[in-house]
């Protein structure tokens, strides 16, 4: 309703009617339940102060609870926008959930009813439990054991298991970073760092769990690095009497398909490889002093070089 009004002095003098009236506006009805948009932060997350933001009727206050479905509770009360934006910032408890509820007050003092926001907010400030060491993949393992942490590959594959969905962190030395992965769903990873020099070095993982918070450094896991190759074994191998049949023990003219050649100079406990023309016949390993014994398989008939080489402890082998 507006109003106009006019002046009528005591003689009896009309005014003319105003030109500018007086409207008022009579409101009853509750205004719409307020609407959730979003968390920020995104929950679980290490912060005790989300903030609570969506939509409203313009201008209209907004209360807020926290895990009170009456809103009878002391509400975070804020005013709506121009166009009907709102945010509300809480203090919440550490490893806390909150899910939140709102209801809309209009300019004329009409309520809404109470609605849930279909919002809510897990507040995170445990770190993951210490992880394991990591482990090195057993094929990037190389040479003769898949478990002695001593390899030729500079770019080596590490696994391991932490929290699932958390964030791995792979260092050597305690302080330099060389791999980041994302655990799956088990809490499996699996990181291949970049290219390393040869050294010995110390591996340790961090785990990071989506709300942000970080684990203790694992034990650490020592792996040596050798990509150089050993050198040649020095005396060429050497045809076994029991072998060289015939006439003479020392013509290295034989009937045996499967002879037996023996040799030193070796690496203590190297891995030994027996060639005939460049093909791979035997393996054996040398002993303490670098001495080796090795029988071939089934060869055939004709001339055949024969070669050995030795392979380290990392899986480096030699020339001939």
């Amino acid at each position: 309703t507006t109003y106009f009004a006019r002046a009528i002095d005591p003689a009896g003098n009309a005014s003319a009617c105003s030109t500018t009236g007086a409207t008022y506006i009579e409101d009853s009805t509750p205004p719409g339940t307020p609407a959730g948009g979003f968390v920020t932060p995104i929950g679980p997350a290490n912060n005790n102060s989300p903030v609570v933001s969506g939509a409203a009727e313009a201008f209209a206050t907004v209360h807020v609870h926290a895990n009170d479905p009456t809103c009878t509770s002391a509400p975070i009360s804020t005013t709506a926008s121009a166009t009907g934006a709102y945010s509300v910032a809480f203090a919440v408890a550490d490893n806390s959930l909150s899910t939140f509820y709102g209801r809309t007050i209009d300019r004329a003092g009409n309520a809404s009813a109470c609605q849930a926001l279909a919002l809510s907010y897990t507040a995170d400030s445990t770190a993951p439990t210490t992880p394991g060491a990591p482990d090195l993949d057993s094929e990037s393992d190389t040479g003769a054991s898949t478990t002695d942490n001593i390899t030729r590959a500079a770019a080596p594959v590490f696994k391991g298991s932490v929290e699932p969905y958390a964030s791995v962190k792979l260092f050597h030395s305690g302080t330099t970073l060389v791999g980041i992965t994302t655990a799956d769903a088990a809490g499996a990873y699996t990181l291949t760092v970049g290219a390393l020099a040869d050294a010995a070095y110390s591996f340790t993982v961090i785990a990071t769990d989506t709300a942000g918070n970080a684990s203790p450094a694992s034990p650490a896991l020592p792996v040596t690095i050798d990509t150089v190759a050993p050198s040649a074994i020095a005396t060429a191998p050497d045809l076994n009497a029991a072998s060289d049949t015939g006439a003479s023990q020392t013509d290295k003219i034989t009937r045996a398909t499967m002879p037996t050649f023996y040799g030193n100079g070796a690496l203590a406990g190297a891995s030994i490889r027996l060639y005939a023309s460049g093909l791979l016949v035997a393996t054996a390993t040398a002993d303490g002093a670098g001495a080796y014994a090795v029988t071939s398989s089934t060869l055939t008939a004709g001339a055949k070089t024969i070669t050995v080489r030795q392979l380290d402890v990392a899986g480096n082998e030699s020339d001939d």
